[in-house]
């Protein structure tokens, strides 16, 4: 159902599948592996409803709900990235709507964070790298973050030689490089 939402865009079905995680999450005990998952999943609905509604109550339940899906899930699991980007980007969402700087430096940690997580040559390396290069951007734009800027040209570099000629977001990260 959350899948459907989210491509759907309604906010019924959404809400429907919020009350279905809750219900997953109260239903799971702390130490049942699945756990982390259904909390990165709510967290992500939560962060979705905030981005089409704009309730801040959204974002801070979703950011409390994807740092313990973060907290959960152990540093080399497979989906480590995955509960880091979530957190990070829903970090990012919540800077650019509300405009607190530690929100945005957390977003940073936390990206830097998923792109270290997964090896060099993963699928997913120049994906998580992107992230980060357009947080990285973002901040440099705020504070003239010199340092951060050249960050987000070796992320970018990094992110641009990971991406095979015929990926179709290739041409976002060389733009964005």
């Amino acid at each position: 159902i959350l899948k459907r939402a989210l491509a759907s865009g309604d906010a019924a079905e959404l809400d429907h599948a919020i009350d279905l995680l809750r219900r997953a999450i109260a239903a799971t005990p702390e130490t049942d592996p699945r756990r982390s998952g259904y909390l990165s999943n709510l967290g992500v609905a939560l962060w979705t409803r905030f981005e089409r509604a704009g309730q801040v109550a959204d974002i801070n339940e979703a950011l409390s709900l994807l740092a313990e899906a973060v907290k959960a899930t152990p540093t080399r699991s497979a989906d480590a990235w995955r509960d880091l980007t979530n957190l990070g980007l829903a970090l990012r969402s919540r800077y650019e709507r509300v405009g607190e700087m530690p929100d945005l430096n957390e977003a940073v940690r936390f990206l830097r964070e998923a792109a270290e997580a997964v090896e060099p040559g993963h699928p997913m390396r120049a994906g998580l790298l992107q992230n980060l290069v357009i947080t990285l951007l973002i901040r440099y734009q705020k504070l003239s973050d010199v340092t951060g800027l050249e960050e987000a040209i070796q992320a970018g570099e990094e992110a641009v030689a990971g991406s095979p000629r015929d990926d179709t977001d290739r041409r976002h990260r060389v733009f964005n490089l």
